[in-house]
């Protein structure tokens, strides 16, 4: 072995070794900010805990309590009781109760007898019946507001959360006896009883006392079927298109970077170009007739092109099935998927999606504050489940095609931490009829995309364990591509098949808070969203960069490689805003940096 030989394995085991401890030392300090990440994670996560238990206790000003007098005057304060359609529910504050009381100034007489101390009693008027009250199934999940009134001092009200017939207490627990009382389309109605010596919780349907009383409850009134209706939130960023149907998003359309759209970072291409020209009726974005915030006027379907398609939105031939559009609520039943919700609130930056079923009350809350933050292609959805939320599943809604050299590219990716250490994991796309249902991990947020763009679905809040993954057949949800030269089967629908993920809603339900990030894996982009959410104060980063990782048995081999060229090639792009050029400037560095081992492989 010579001379040349040998400087050469030492010069490139240097090299190696070099690269090894350098990006070894970056592993090193990446895991330690991933620790601090958890901690600062699970800090967050206590904090929003406690604001989500206070924004869910009613104050006591929203809540049916009057003033118990001795007299019509009111000079005397006797106690406190919630009033209901002509009656008076309280506690009794002494025994024997008076006979006859004063709620605001009007007479009501003492209807239940052998009341005892602390024990509910039942005050009408003149012209009462029945008392209305509250009823629930008695599986799922419903927040109360449970009411003490003591003696003396303000009545007290403590968030309560019955679920599966039992009732518990998320904060603090009442020390004395107390009324629970649940909202309704009528407002507050009293539900129950709660003992607090045994931390016994009683219907007031079970108390025979009472019945003779009450006036039978009556079961919540469904959300009633209407045609479908697209509403539009849009800002520099991302034009969303919500259904009534779902309360889902039918559409996430990219504005294409232009004039018009400066601070957008998808560029068009031949494909915008074609299928704007020579199929417009398939370029519309919206695609269908929308509303708007502030107007009650329907739309027509939205300009032709400038708009990059996200998810797959169907063509002029057929709709795609709501169970597959973005962020949809589904279940095993069909029936789930297309259940209509009513418009609750809509303005320039939120819509509000309310849904009541015989067994329960979904509310959807999307929020476009984020995307305008520093946070580009990003926003958030709050979901409170009020009753039975087993078997509920969120949608990702299925990415666009894209395709590079004649391939499209699909990824699921998904985002893990074990032992205080980050790893993205990629998932083997589903075969035909497959679903993939794994329970054993709690990603920290999952990916479905196209290779290029695609939806980012980051759970800030508990959900359930691990996620499902499912093959759909492209005829079924077919590409923009197949309108292309269709004589010529060029795209064949079939020929690029979806994948739709989607993620556990808790059994217990409540309320669930999400943020999504929907659009390119550009470095800037989500380097720029990654800062805009980063905590300084606790380190807390959500490392979306991260989907953009290099996979394979070499990956840690090629990852620094390929940094060290993506780095020299970005520095080209720099000097000559131009990727083609940057890729020959790279060639030629390429070339001059290897030419003293292909000159020794010469002489040789």
């Amino acid at each position: 072995m010579d001379k040349r030989t040998v400087l050469f394995i030492l010069l490139v085991t240097a090299t190696f070794f070099g690269l090894n401890i350098f990006f070894s030392h970056s592993r090193d300090k990446h895991q330690r900010e991933l620790v601090q990440q958890k901690e600062a994670r699970a800090t967050k996560n206590n904090a929003q805990l406690v604001a989500d238990i206070e924004n869910r206790t009613a104050k006591l000003g929203d809540l049916p309590l009057v003033a118990i007098t001795k007299d019509a005057e009111g000079t005397k304060v006797l106690g406190e009781g919630v009033r209901v359609n002509g009656a008076t529910l309280t506690l009794a504050w002494k025994t024997p109760l008076p006979e006859e009381i004063f709620v605001k100034g009007e007479s009501q007489t003492l209807l239940t007898t052998e009341t005892t101390t602390q024990g509910l009693a039942l005050y009408g008027s003149t012209d009462f019946k029945k008392l209305n009250i509250a009823s629930v199934p008695e599986i799922g999940s419903y927040d109360l507001q449970v009411v003490t009134l003591p003696d003396s001092g303000q009545p007290e009200v403590f968030f309560g959360v019955y679920r599966d017939g039992t009732l518990f207490f998320p904060a603090s627990t009442p020390k004395d006896n107390a009324i629970a009382l649940y909202k309704t389309s009528s407002g507050y109605l009293p539900l129950g009883f709660y003992i607090s010596v045994g931390r016994i919780f009683v219907d007031l349907q079970s108390m025979p006392a009472l019945v003779p009383h009450l006036k039978p409850a009556v079961a919540p009134k469904t959300t009633a079927m209407t045609d479908q209706k697209y509403y539009v939130l849009e800002n520099a960023y991302q034009q969303l298109v919500f259904t009534n149907v779902g309360g889902a998003l039918a559409e996430i359309n990219l504005p294409l970077a232009s004039k018009e759209h400066p601070q957008s970072v998808v560029n068009e291409i031949q494909f915008d170009r074609q299928i704007a020209d020579d199929y417009p009726a398939e370029a519309h974005f919206p695609g269908h007739s929308y509303y708007t915030s502030g107007s009650s006027e329907e739309h027509a379907p939205g300009e032709i092109g400038g708009f990059y398609p996200l998810l797959r939105r169907g063509t002029s031939k057929g709709s795609i099935s709501p169970q597959f559009y973005a962020f949809n609520l589904v279940s095993d039943y069909p029936e789930m998927a297309e259940l209509t919700y009513e418009v609750k609130e809509f303005t320039s930056d939120k819509i509000v999606f309310e849904a009541v079923q015989p067994h329960r009350k979904i509310t959807k809350t999307y929020s476009l504050t984020a995307g305008d933050s520093g946070a580009p292609y990003s926003f958030d959805l709050t979901i409170k489940v009020d009753g039975d939320s087993r078997g509920l599943f969120l949608t990702s809604g299925i990415p666009e095609v894209e395709i590079m050299s004649n391939r499209s590219a699909p990824q699921i990716q998904y985002r893990i931490s074990r032992k205080g250490k980050g790893q993205v994991e990629k998932l083997s796309l589903p075969k035909a009829k497959e679903v993939i249902n794994v329970s054993s991990v709690y990603p920290d947020w999952i990916v479905n995309s196209n290779g290029y763009l695609g939806v980012i679905m980051d759970p800030l809040s508990e959900i359930g364990a691990g996620y499902r993954a499912q093959y759909v057949s492209g005829s079924v949800v077919p590409t923009r591509l197949s309108v292309i030269d269709p004589q010529y089967d060029l795209y064949p629908a079939s020929k690029y098949p979806g994948y739709e993920v989607l993620l556990p809603i808790p059994t217990q339900g409540g309320t669930l808070n999400f943020r999504f990030y929907t659009g390119p894996f550009e470095e800037k982009t989500l380097k720029a969203v990654d800062k805009a959410f980063s905590d300084p104060a606790t380190g807390y980063n959500p490392n979306y960069i991260a989907c953009r990782t290099f996979y394979g048995w070499f990956a840690f081999i090629s990852k620094p490689f390929a940094k060290i060229l993506f780095v020299v090639m970005s520095s080209f792009h720099t000097l000559t805003h131009s990727w083609g050029l940057s890729i020959i400037l790279l060639t030629i560095f390429l070339r001059i940096f290897l030419y003293p081992l292909n000159a020794w492989s010469i002489k040789s």
